[in-house]
């Protein structure tokens, strides 16, 4: 007005609400057990980090390859916390804002052994969710299997055996030794084709004779461990021929002639033992240079030709020393 004076208006007056939004719960670095590959038991414990509890950390939810929750423990740091399990939830009796080390115990796995994975997400109090952690294990819960031949192996004192077997395993096999504590070097890695392996080993000298037990472990990629043993025969002694038989004439001792008729086929038959040994193995009618499983050779006598007979063993012991001596005369 002309006064000096003036009227203040009504103002409009704003209001603005400001809303609080707490973030969802933060998880991390989750883990099957120790976090390592392979896992033993179908119910492994469950541990992750807990970067922020949200409004404050009210349950957890396992899914993926769990069969079922049973027993189930929660701890946070170590401190166990009370709740009601329901299916795969854990819902805690009192929410909590503690953060740090999270681990969860009876977790049942699905069934059957392989490839599992488990995911993790924790809800809070105000029903935000974390996004949901995956881990993947395989489990395994069966060792290697393996054997060893049921019957004895054969071997000289200072000489070489060989085993060979069948072995497997579902998560596949990480090695497989031989061992003998006699050996050198003591064990050794066998060869693996498929389903079945070889392991050769260098005996000490001076062994006495006798049987002897050797081991064979399979480990898989677990690191299970499975053992078979058997048995190994040290045999020093070799065989002997005892008689040679040549058409109904039978020759003891070594040097021996036998007049026959040319152009009529006979039979070269040899007795031989090796008694307390190992066993014959086979019989050589050609000095040495192969030896065949039977002990007869069909002859065609011309002339004059001589035999050197040898017998082996299964240790691979040879006799008689120089050989057993038989000379075949065809006359016309």
């Amino acid at each position: 007005g002309n006064n000096g004076s003036f009227v203040m208006g009504t103002a409009d007056v704003n209001l603005y609400a400001v809303w609080s939004v707490t973030p969802a719960p933060v998880i991390s670095a989750l883990k099957i057990a120790t976090g390592g590959t392979y896992v033993l038991t179908p119910s492994p414990s469950v541990s992750c980090t807990i970067l922020s509890a949200g409004s404050g950390l009210k349950s957890i939810t396992l899914s993926g390859d769990v069969a079922s929750l049973s027993s189930a423990t929660v701890s946070i740091n170590g401190t166990p916390l009370a709740g009601v399990l329901s299916g795969l939830t854990f819902t805690l009796s009192a929410s909590t804002t503690e953060t740090g080390s999270f681990q969860l115990t009876g977790v049942n796995l699905s069934t059957g052994d392989g490839l599992k994975t488990v995911y993790v997400s924790m809800t809070d109090s105000s029903g935000h969710t974390s996004t949901a952690l995956s881990s993947s294990v395989t489990l395994d819960t069966a060792p290697p299997s393996v054997t060893a031949p049921s019957g004895p192996l054969y071997a000289k004192s200072g000489g070489s055996f060989t085993v060979s077997g069948n072995v497997s395993d579902s998560s596949g096999l990480a090695s497989v030794s031989v061992s003998f504590p006699f050996a050198d070097p003591l064990s050794v890695p066998a060869a693996v084709s498929g389903t079945s392996y070889t392991g050769t080993m260098s005996l000490q000298g001076g062994l006495s004779e006798g049987s002897y037990t050797y081991t064979v472990h399979a480990t898989d990629n677990a690191l299970r461990g499975t053992d078979a043993s058997g048995s190994l025969h040290i045999d020093d002694t070799p065989p002997v021929i005892n008689i040679v038989l040549v058409d109904g004439q039978t020759y003891s001792t070594s040097g021996g002639t036998a007049d026959l008729i040319q152009g009529s086929t006979y039979t070269l038959s040899v007795s031989c033992g090796d008694s307390g040994g190992s066993g014959v193995d086979g019989v050589s009618f050609d000095n040495g240079v192969t030896y065949q499983v039977g002990t007869d050779l069909s002859i065609n006598p011309v002339g004059s030709t001589t035999y050197h007979l040898y017998v082996k063993d299964k240790a691979g012991n040879i006799g008689p020393a120089g050989g057993f001596q038989i000379t075949i005369v065809g006359n016309p």
